[in-house]
């Protein structure tokens, strides 16, 4: 993305596909193409933040990832639930119109977060990269956050019925001494809404 803005400084930016897994895999014929069970998974979810928070840090303005139903989409078919990528997206969809705040992270490849601005308000979408808990400070931040979090404990009830899952999932914490402490579950991620400082760091 850099090098392609460096090229067309001028230019709109788009990543067109962007795929969890290979689009053929010879060792295995009878699989079908781009079939991936990571990509109904917690690690879909959590690889689908990490690629668009760098995407869109870059300048990314558009980006396709997957088809709506089937082994490739968000839910694996009619009437049969969604993925916790499905969620990230409706989280997402709400805050289409804000802006992107670069956020630094002291373990990249740990645990990343998307921040995102839209007038005052402001949300992050948080992930751990990882198969082990991963221990989150978020800073400089003030205020009650609404948190919802995503992982191994909540995720089927998610994938059954999100709408009630996202009204009883919410929690509130508040900020305590500028900074807001986690501890992510392997491949959890959260949405945090509420917060009145934009975070510079997540550590």
């Amino acid at each position: 993305a850099a090098n392609a803005r460096r090229l067309a400084p001028d230019c709109a930016l788009a990543a067109s596909p962007v795929t969890l897994g290979p689009r053929f895999n010879p060792h295995a014929p009878g699989l079908p193409q781009s079939a991936d069970p990571r990509q109904g998974a917690l690690f879909g979810a959590a690889w689908l933040a990490g690629s668009l928070k760098h995407l869109a840090e870059a300048g990314v303005g558009s980006v396709t990832y997957a088809q709506a139903v089937g082994p490739r989409g968000v839910m694996p078919a009619e009437g049969e639930g969604v993925y916790p990528v499905y969620r990230l997206l409706a989280w997402l969809a709400a805050w289409r119109e804000a802006r992107v705040q670069p956020v630094s992270s002291s373990a990249p490849l740990c645990a990343v977060a998307l921040a995102l601005r839209q007038g005052r308000r402001l949300a992050l979408l948080l992930a751990n990269l990882t198969a082990t808990p991963q221990p989150v400070l978020l800073q400089p931040l003030a205020g009650v956050a609404r948190l919802w979090r995503l992982n191994e404990m909540s995720a089927t009830q998610a994938g059954r019925d999100p709408q009630a899952w996202e009204a009883q999932q919410l929690e509130r914490l508040p900020a305590t001494h500028g900074a807001l402490a986690l501890l992510l579950w392997p491949y959890e991620t959260a949405w945090v809404e509420g917060l009145q400082m934009a975070p510079r760091e997540v550590c």
